[in-house]
C-alpha cells in the first residue's frame, strides 16, 4: 500500500501574550496614597476620576513630574465592561493612556509618554455600556523614563553600539595591496627662439635677399684720366 498524505494544515500554537519587563525603580506605592487592588465602579460617566489629585499628591510633588519629563506606566486591570476602556492623566489629549479590552482578565498593558500636563490625575475618557460593570486595577508600576526591557531603564542610551564586522562569503583585498597605476610624465614644452617655418619672413630669421644690394650705378667718383703726350 501507498502511503497517504494529509492536505489539511498542520495546527500552529498559539503564542502566550508576553508582558514587558519593568526596569525602573517602581515610585507609585511610595508617590501615590492608594491601596491596592482598587477598584472602580463608575464606568458609565465619562471623565470620571479613578485616582483623584489628593491621591497623587505626592506624585504630583516629584521634581520629574513636570511637563516634557518622560515616564513609564505599566498597570494590571481586569474588566467586566463589554467595550473597551481608556484611561490616561488628564490633559487636553491625555498621556500614558491605557486602553483596556472589553471583558480583560488580569491584562497588562505598558505604555511609555511625556508629561503633557502637571500636576494632574488619572480618569476614564470614555465610559461603559454594560450596566453594574466594575474595573479592579490589582497593580501599577510607574518609573521615570523609558522601563521598558526592550528600550533600556532610559530613554536615551548611554552607549552607542560599536558596528560589528560581519564576515563576507567573497574574498576582499586590503586597499594598500592593489597595485597602483605607475605615474605618467607629460612632455613640457620648451619654448624656441626660431619657429619653422616661420608664419611670414623677417622674424628673427636672416632674409634670403640681402638688405644692402651692390649699386650698379656709377658712384660720384670719377674715374682717373689719362692723357697722352706726343713722343
Amino acid at each position: 500500500l501507498s502511503p497517504t498524505y494529509s492536505l489539511l494544515p498542520s495546527p500552529v500554537p498559539t503564542l502566550e501574550p508576553t508582558t514587558a519587563t519593568f526596569t525602573c525603580a517602581n515610585v507609585w506605592d511610595n508617590l501615590v496614597d492608594v491601596a491596592l487592588p482598587w477598584t472602580f465602579t463608575n464606568t458609565e460617566t465619562k471623565w470620571a476620576p479613578i485616582f483623584v489629585p489628593r491621591d497623587l499628591r505626592f506624585l504630583n510633588e516629584h521634581a520629574k513630574w513636570e511637563e516634557g519629563e518622560m515616564w513609564t506606566m505599566q498597570t494590571t486591570v481586569t474588566s467586566t465592561c463589554a467595550n473597551d476602556l481608556v484611561f490616561s492623566f488628564c490633559s487636553k489629549r491625555g498621556y500614558l493612556k491605557v486602553t483596556i479590552p472589553a471583558f480583560a482578565t488580569n491584562h497588562t498593558v505598558t505604555v511609555v509618554d511625556t508629561i503633557k500636563f502637571a500636576p494632574s490625575y488619572f480618569y476614564m475618557r470614555n465610559k461603559c455600556k454594560t450596566a453594574d460593570s466594575e474595573v479592579i486595577v490589582s497593580e501599577v508600576k510607574l518609573g521615570y523614563g523609558s522601563c521598558n526591557a526592550e528600550f533600556g531603564p532610559t530613554f536615551v542610551p548611554t552607549h552607542l553600539p560599536s558596528p560589528v564586522p560581519t564576515q563576507s562569503s567573497n574574498p576582499t583585498v586590503s586597499p594598500s595591496m592593489l597595485p597602483l597605476p605607475e605615474p605618467t610624465t607629460m612632455p613640457t614644452f620648451v619654448p624656441t627662439d626660431h619657429y619653422w617655418p616661420p608664419e611670414r619672413p623677417g622674424h628673427n630669421w636672416p632674409s634670403p635677399v640681402p638688405s644692402i644690394l651692390p649699386s650698379l650705378h656709377p658712384s660720384g667718383t670719377s674715374a682717373p684720366s689719362v692723357t697722352a703726350h706726343p713722343s
